[in-house]
């Protein structure tokens, strides 16, 4: 509630698919990641995604000036969290990305969707992935927003007893 009194939400679909937002949305990934991090076209999809109804771009402003942003997926009923990206330059004692997540779970509901998938989340290291410290703590925020999580099996199936020694060698001297 403290976040609703410093900030304002814009939404971004296809009844306002706004190109300076989406615009902004790109600058804040390349200004967090010190680097551009993939191609234009990809950028350009993503809107084109808006502009027909299949993805939602909310906008967190503090007066008129954007400062942090969620997009979403969505088809057949299902929403998917895709990425967020913020201003590094800002700092606000109050949630930045808790609001955009409210924002999105309000949309979806109005909208009489099924479901709101926040992404896989990590809990604690796994025999071959360490997830970082950033990965963790996304994942910590996630869990906040639902008591639902279902089981991600994922393995490597070798067909080769040389390769998996050698891959299970490297892995005991790393």
């Amino acid at each position: 509630n403290q976040s609703r009194k410093e900030f304002n939400v814009e939404l971004v679909d296809i009844n306002n698919s706004n190109q300076t937002a989406h615009n902004t949305y790109k600058e804040f990934h390349h200004k967090t990641a010190k680097r551009i991090t993939r191609p234009e076209q990809t950028w350009n999809l993503q809107f084109q995604m808006v502009k027909s109804d299949k993805a939602l771009l909310i906008c967190l402003k503090k007066k008129d000036k954007y400062i942090a942003f969620g997009y979403f997926y969505h088809m057949n009923k299902s929403a998917f969290y895709a990425s967020a990206s913020d201003d590094p330059n800002f700092n606000s004692k109050n949630s930045i990305q808790h609001m955009i997540i409210w924002e999105a779970i309000k949309y979806y509901k109005k909208r009489k969707f099924n479901e709101l998938d926040l992404g896989v989340q990590d809990f604690t290291n796994q025999f071959w992935y360490t997830p970082s410290q950033k990965d963790l703590t996304i994942s910590f925020f996630k869990r906040g927003f639902s008591s639902l999580n279902k089981n991600l099996f994922r393995g490597i199936k070798y067909y080769c007893k040389k390769t998996l020694t050698e891959d299970l060698n490297h892995k005991k001297n790393n």
